[in-house]
């Protein structure tokens, strides 16, 4: 079941003409929000041809529910995505789609739910910690700063690269 559908007829048949929706306190199915916390952002709309509508989230604000992978406690972790772009397209077959297109349904609507649920997730960090834990200088990393990097020796005497 799609979260928003927002028709864009009048898009497709205005070249070049632009739409704003802004929407608040939206619950996004798959996504464990924090009820005070919800989903609010921004959303551009622009017709980019009669099959096309080129679309910029923006920013997209909310607090899930995430656990700490050290200490095992749950938190809220905010998050801000400043831009997610997108296209969505009547004509899916295309070979100009990506991973960033989604379908315009036969009736002119375009459904927000994953393109949505996309750019929330790729704000997900690899590791996720509380603040106790980020805050706490006992906790060792296996992170390297950038000048560290530059010291490795990643190939063997023949220049050969090798992967570890």
């Amino acid at each position: 079941m799609s979260l928003q559908s927002i028709k864009v007829s009048d898009l497709l048949h205005s070249i070049g003409t632009t739409d704003t929706v802004t929407l608040h306190d939206v619950n996004l199915e798959g996504i464990h929000l924090h009820p005070d916390h919800l989903i609010q952002w921004y959303l551009d709309l622009q017709s980019m041809s009669a099959e096309r509508v080129g679309a910029t989230f923006r920013e997209i604000e909310c607090g899930i529910i995430s656990t700490c992978d050290h200490c095992g406690n749950e938190f809220i972790r905010p998050i801000w995505v400043d831009a997610y772009d997108c296209t969505f397209t009547a004509d899916m077959y295309s070979a100009d789609t990506d991973d960033e297109t989604f379908p315009i349904d036969d009736k002119e609507n375009i459904h927000i739910d994953e393109p949505l649920r996309q750019a929330i997730l790729l704000d997900e960090p690899v590791a996720l910690h509380c603040l106790d834990c980020i805050n706490d200088d006992t906790i060792q990393t296996n992170a390297i700063t950038p000048d560290e990097i530059e010291t490795i020796d990643y190939s063997d005497e023949w220049g050969t690269i090798i992967f570890r």
